[in-house]
């Protein structure tokens, strides 16, 4: 028995709303067990992986009626050397692939189901460069503090407005409309940010959500039930699956 996963993506054309919907049908993932590593790239889906850094888990998980993305971290303390800086702690990530050049100001909102049972820190991120130069100098990282919307173990929905200021960014606080109205050329960026608490070594597609930080030692899991992407485009993960014989 084959388990299959649909990926479906609604493209906005100017002549009108039209839907067009493409399906990928892929095998689950070999998720590793639970332990010390450095950087393990686990696929979710054809656009999107999972990060784990030391002690954490990313994996797909299959449901009655729906399937999700769950991340998990443990309490368990590990050596330095995972992660630019002196960081030990243990990080889940969760990224989608394909947004790498695209410009800041097309993005109008994000929107992500979630819950948390044990809450940790939880981030959305944003991976710019700010002149979309490709210059590594103008890399930088806009964040989401997910807490703050008082996640539980209900599903939740967070939706994030271009309006909406809370993003973060070498202490400011921004809206993406404030934020393109500084940086005008930025763009969304695959990168590896080189800066202290990253995973060392490892490229992250420009969009992700991770739980635990470099510091973070606590045990805690985060479920996605889906995420939307809205852009000219509207992207939609929903991890929905489906079995062929």
């Amino acid at each position: 028995m084959k388990l299959i996963y649909l990926i479906t993506i609604f493209v906005l054309l100017s002549c009108g709303r039209t839907s067009e919907k493409f399906e990928e049908y892929i095998a689950p993932a070999t998720i590793s067990p639970l332990g010390s590593s450095t950087s393990v790239i686990e696929s979710i889906n054809s656009i999107s992986s999972g990060y784990r850094v030391n002690k954490a888990q990313v994996r797909l998980v299959e449901g009655s009626s729906n399937n999700t993305v769950e991340l998990q971290t443990l309490s368990d303390d590990n050596s330095v050397g995972s992660y630019y800086g002196n960081g030990t702690g243990n990080l889940a990530i969760f990224g989608v692939h394909g947004f790498d050049g695209v410009e800041v100001l097309e993005l109008s909102s994000l929107n992500v189901m979630l819950s948390t049972a044990d809450l940790n820190d939880v981030n959305l991120t944003l991976h710019v460069d700010l002149t979309c130069s490709g210059d590594a100098s103008d890399f930088a990282e806009l964040n989401v503090d997910l807490t703050q919307y008082s996640l539980d173990s209900t599903l939740k929905l967070v939706s994030i407005n271009s309006d909406d200021i809370v993003f973060s960014l070498n202490g400011d606080s921004y809206s993406l409309d404030d934020f393109v109205v500084d940086y005008s050329s930025a763009c969304l960026r695959d990168m590896d940010p080189l800066t202290d608490g990253t995973p060392k070594n490892t490229v992250l597609p420009a969009i992700i959500i991770k739980l635990g930080n470099s510091n973070s030692s606590q045990s805690s899991k985060l479920i996605i039930d889906d995420f939307e992407i809205n852009t000219a485009s509207t992207l939609t993960l929903d991890f929905e699956g489906g079995q062929n014989d």
